[in-house]
């Protein structure tokens, strides 16, 4: 590697790169008319903030599902009561399961 502790040669160019994505995160937020964000593991408390904080910085729709991970051989889905978060129990390491739970969406790029 380039860096070490004392000399990040990198960095330049890192932060470019994430500034980038920062700001194309951004626009998107402002732009997007639905939005879903996927997240690993959460709970209740946390879902609930996160729906918080993106009702005020999301000008469209956006939905959040939260997947936990659990020992059993299904999807289990917990009924939360959060108006924009679906969440769910699954192992995280089965390919069907994802298969399963992305399979009624679409992407379509707006921008």
């Amino acid at each position: 590697t380039e860096n070490t502790p004392t000399d990040l040669k990198t960095y330049a160019e890192f932060k470019t790169i994430l500034d980038r994505r920062i700001q194309r995160f951004l626009t998107k937020l402002n732009t997007c008319q639905k939005i879903l964000f996927v997240r690993i593991s959460g709970t209740y408390e946390e879902a609930k903030q996160l729906e918080i904080v993106l009702s005020k910085m999301i000008q469209g729709e956006f939905r959040v599902l939260l997947i936990n991970e659990i020992d059993k051989d299904a999807i289990v889905e917990y009924n939360w009561d959060l108006p924009y978060t679906c969440s769910i129990g699954m192992p995280l390491n089965e390919d069907r399961f994802w298969n399963e739970i992305f399979k009624e969406i679409e992407f379509k790029e707006n921008n």
